[in-house]
Order: C-alpha cells, then sequence, then structure tokens
C-alpha cells in the first residue's frame, strides 16, 4: 500500500492483523500499544497514534469489530466504520470519510477482510455528494464537544 496506514487488534483479531500486515503491507502497531490488551485500550492507543500525525488512516480489528467501532467514535474527529460487506468498505470512504475502518476477525474471513481494506483505501469523499453531510456530523461533533466542555 502506498498510503501510511496503521492496524491494531485486540488477542481476538491479532490473527487477522498479522495476515493484514503481510498481505497489504499495514503498518503494525503493537509494539507501540503493547501485545494482549483489550479492545477498548487497544482502540484508544491507536487513535491517539493517528491524531499524533503518525499513520494517516487506521484499521482496528477484534472479534466483531463492535467494540473497536464505538471506542473509536468516542474520540473528536475520528470517523469510525464498521463494515462486512464491499459496499460498505466503499462508502465508508466516499460517502463518510472514514479515516478508521473496524473490522470483525469471527464475522469476516481472512480472504475478505484486504478487499475490505483496498476498497476503503481506493476511495475518497465524493464532495458533490456527500461532503455536505460530513460537515454537518462534523458540526454536531463540536456542539456535543463544546457543551461537554460546558459541563465540567
Amino acid at each position: 500500500m502506498n498510503e501510511n496506514v496503521g492496524v491494531a487488534s485486540d488477542i481476538n483479531g491479532r490473527a487477522l492483523q498479522d495476515h493484514l500486515v503481510a498481505e497489504l503491507g499495514l503498518k503494525d502497531l503493537t509494539a507501540q500499544i503493547g501485545p494482549d490488551r483489550p479492545y477498548p485500550s487497544v482502540a484508544e492507543a491507536a487513535i491517539e497514534i493517528l491524531r499524533a500525525g503518525q499513520v494517516d488512516r487506521l484499521v482496528l480489528i477484534c472479534g466483531t469489530g463492535i467494540g473497536m467501532s464505538i471506542t473509536a467514535n468516542k474520540f473528536p474527529g475520528v470517523r469510525a466504520a464498521l463494515v462486512s460487506d464491499v459496499y460498505s468498505a466503499q462508502r465508508a470512504s466516499r460517502s463518510n470519510d472514514a479515516n478508521v475502518l473496524c473490522l470483525g476477525s469471527q464475522t469476516i474471513g481472512a480472504s475478505v477482510a484486504p478487499i475490505l481494506v483496498r476498497e476503503w483505501l481506493e476511495g475518497s469523499l465524493d464532495m458533490a455528494r456527500s461532503g455536505s453531510k460530513v460537515e454537518l456530523v462534523a458540526a454536531i461533533e463540536q456542539r456535543v464537544m463544546a457543551g461537554a466542555e460546558g459541563r465540567s
């Protein structure tokens, strides 16, 4: 891959993570994050690596991908999409400008995962069709964050 894409997983996703590193050349973040951590801790550490600019995009893997997706979307500026089919992987980048792709190691196979990652990486936001919606999501995020700061 010609992009700087990191990949991280919990113990349930390790085999699929290793497969994606070998198949696509994704940057394995295990050494920076540490092995055998629960998915919320992995997601948090990986998102910090993304937000620090050490990677441009991120793939997160757990058993179903649901936990990683929920955790990743708690962070400002993160648009994480859980995908299990080609169309959703395409729409994640083209319609939603997702900078994090979440996969479930127990819901998709090793033969499908690289296809999904490639489809996601090959797409870019269709500004004419979806740019205003992505901007609305960002505005909502800003309002929520401003409200949260006012309550502290």
